[in-house]
């Protein structure tokens, strides 16, 4: 299961660098042509859409797997509830991120800060992509880390019963 969560974080971090690279690169071709739309193929977003959903069956799916099956009997039923709290809790972390970079860029000596505007041509969006990804990046690292010390309620029950059966067969 961890391994199938770790693919899907691998694949966020593609999903929101080949967003940046998508986005950047229409950004230029609108301001070449002098218009605020640009020539662009819309099929250029499937992609990262194609990847959003890997994520989703990768990630999404593993983890809801791992919360059912390693949740005390007692808790499972809440495994759905905690699987979407942590889901509400990362849209609120993301409009505060945005709120945050709003503030933060838009002081930038009189240039349009990444996010937010009337016109898209004028704000970095694909900087808020970037960064985003930077954050996956951490956070691979530290599921990783976790990851590797995590044991299985399975694996501590073999373990205990493979310690019984060394104890017995001692005696």
């Amino acid at each position: 299961m961890t391994q199938r969560v770790t693919i899907g974080i691998l694949m966020s971090i593609v999903t929101l660098t080949i967003a940046g690279i998508v986005e950047r690169n229409r950004r230029i071709s609108a301001l070449e042509h002098g218009s605020f739309e640009s020539p662009l193929s819309i099929l250029l977003l499937l992609p990262q859409f194609a990847f959003s959903g890997l994520i989703e069956a990768f990630a999404a799916v593993a983890l809801m797997e791992l919360l059912t099956t390693q949740l005390p009997e007692s808790m499972r039923t809440v495994s759905g509830t905690i699987f979407f709290l942590s889901l509400s809790i990362a849209s609120y972390m993301n409009s505060l991120l945005i709120n945050i970079i709003h503030v933060v860029t838009g002081k930038n000596n009189g240039q349009a800060p990444w996010l937010g505007g009337t016109d898209l041509n004028k704000n970095t969006v694909e900087y808020f992509y970037f960064l985003v990804a930077g954050i996956e990046v951490l956070n691979l690292l530290y599921f990783t880390f976790f990851a590797s010390r995590y044991v299985s309620n399975n694996d501590a029950k073999n373990e205990k019963e493979s310690e019984k059966k060394d104890l017995e067969e001692s005696v």
